[in-house]
């Protein structure tokens, strides 16, 4: 099965690691003030080396106002101070001590970078002051799996350990046989700790077979699959976006022990966006491709791209989840014409106010009242932006 190129922008949840609330609160739908962003800090450029940025796959805001960018395609992690200079750049593409041949997931462990490979299981140590590479090491997995599938390292939560996933082909969970999203923690020798809890995953896969073989897979556009941060010591944030077609909807915030004991659940009310039926057409348009393999033609890819979309009755009122340094839970809803609505709540799950930011960012990290985010131009360029949000 191939993917696709489309048009939308995929929904990427990673593991991020930020102090968590050990207090439950009280669900909420309560109105609270709503405030505003200012830009400042932009990072990037079209045309400067030091600062012409490749694809952005995550980014880590650290408690001194600086952030990290991580970009895939380079094998680098970044650093930047609170004014958007940069302090250093480790890593690069090779198999050589510090270098990726597939950067994954990247936390920040006290005083240093820990950053997993996940083609080669290596995970690499940076000092978090200067970026000088203290060491890498292999997790070895050899001998473990999980029911049967392999594991690969997606990141380190201490020094010592680290969560695992199993193999998921896309084709069976397309077919529905793998349902749940599924999490192992290892120790430095791969020997199992613990599980977390598993979350279902719902309607988030986008899935076309043809009699005879073939077919594509990518991520549904409107998928209201659960959404999920992993924190220190094994706790998780959870969304239930699931769309119910109601007068007043929510999406449920909810925290999670190791064990899968909720600490504390909090509703969030919301306006429901609609799917327009152009907008659904271009999708499937642009998940098309233009000269399909095989003997299959546009026609065949298109109906089967529309019989198997997902669409509910609105968008899902959540889009993205960010929980930043010290512990604050940001909740992303959908886009409207120019701004998108974030909830933010405290650790313990009280909803403090709710921000508005343009559409065209999308939030990656925050850490106080400063938010980082990535923007694209009409020519793909992404620019790192820094926001302030400000006080009521």
């Amino acid at each position: 099965m191939n993917r696709p190129t489309t048009a939308f922008t995929l929904l990427l949840v990673s593991i991020l690691l930020a102090g968590c609330g050990e207090s439950a609160g009280p669900s909420t739908d309560a109105t609270v003030a709503d405030r505003s962003t200012r830009e400042v800090v932009r990072i990037g450029s079209l045309d400067d080396p030091v600062y012409s940025l490749t694809r952005v796959g995550q980014l880590v805001a650290l408690p001194d106002g600086g952030v990290l960018s991580t970009h895939g395609s380079e094998g680098l992690i970044r650093r930047f101070d609170t004014d958007g200079q940069l302090v250093y750049a480790v890593g690069g593409m090779g198999e050589g001590p510090g270098e990726f041949q597939g950067l994954g997931a990247t936390t920040v462990l006290g005083d240093a970078i820990a950053a997993a490979d996940f083609r080669t299981g290596l995970v690499s140590l940076f000092d978090l002051a200067s970026g000088d590479h203290i060491e890498s090491f292999r997790v070895d997995l050899s001998g473990t799996d999980f029911d049967g599938r392999s594991l690969s390292v997606s990141a380190a939560l201490a020094p010592d350990t680290f969560v695992a996933w199993p193999s998921t082909p896309s084709r069976l969970v397309a077919s529905g046989e793998i349902t749940t999203i599924d999490f192992l923690l290892i120790d430095r020798d791969g020997r199992p700790l613990d599980t977390l809890p598993s979350i279902q995953r719902g309607n988030g896969q986008w899935a076309i077979s043809f009699p005879g073989g073939g077919g594509a897979y990518t991520a549904q556009p409107f998928g209201d699959e659960t959404l999920w941060q992993i924190h220190r010591g094994g706790e998780m944030t959870l969304i239930d976006r699931e769309v119910v077609d109601s007068e007043a909807p929510v999406v449920v915030v909810s925290r999670l022990t190791a064990d899968g004991d909720t600490l504390w659940s909090t509703n969030l009310r919301y306006d429901p966006q609609p799917i327009f039926d152009a907008e659904v057409d271009s999708i499937i348009d642009a998940a098309t491709p233009e000269n399909p393999p095989g003997n299959r033609t546009r026609s065949d890819y298109a109906e089967g791209w529309r019989a198997s979309l997902y669409r509910p009755a609105h968008r899902p009122g959540a889009e993205r989840v960010v929980v930043g340094e010290g512990g604050r839970v940001w909740v992303g809803g959908a886009p409207r014409a120019e701004t998108t609505r974030w909830w933010v709540l405290s650790p313990e799950g009280e909803l403090l106010h709710t921000v508005e930011v343009p559409s065209s960012l999308t939030v990656m990290a925050a850490a106080g009242d400063r938010v980082w985010a990535v923007e694209y131009d009409e020519l793909r360029v992404p620019y790192v932006v820094g926001l302030e949000v400000e006080a009521p």
